[in-house]
């Protein structure tokens, strides 16, 4: 999203101000997130088909910070790459940004059994 906001606005721009301007109408940011929530979505849905997962979690600063409006968009693309199949949930992670960080440790404890 930054190279396209940097394409749009011909200026460096982080994720954050770019939500704060998509979350204030601007139209070049919208544009800009909606697209890349559309891409999420068809590859969340094409990750399903190969994995037929019972849930999809969402997580990261992305995902869980964007707003409502950018996750409405993922959820509308996924669903419309999803017809004709089951398309099981998507939920948000519900340990925030350190999801990943958390289940990889896990994992790695497991692995070498100090859990």
């Amino acid at each position: 999203m930054e190279r396209m906001a940097l394409a749009s606005f011909k200026r460096e721009m982080g994720t954050r101000e770019l939500f704060s301007l998509f979350q204030q109408g601007d139209p070049r940011a919208g544009r800009i997130v909606r697209q890349a929530a559309s891409w999420v979505g068809v590859a969340l849905a094409s990750l399903v088909k190969c994995y037929d997962p019972e849930v999809v979690v969402l997580g990261g600063g992305v995902a869980l910070n964007a707003g409502q409006g950018y996750l409405d968009e993922v959820m509308r693309s996924y669903q419309r790459y999803m017809e004709g199949w089951v398309a099981p949930p998507i939920r948000l992670a519900r340990l925030g940004g350190e999801a990943g960080l958390l289940g990889a440790a896990l994992t790695a404890a497991l692995e070498v059994g100090e859990v």
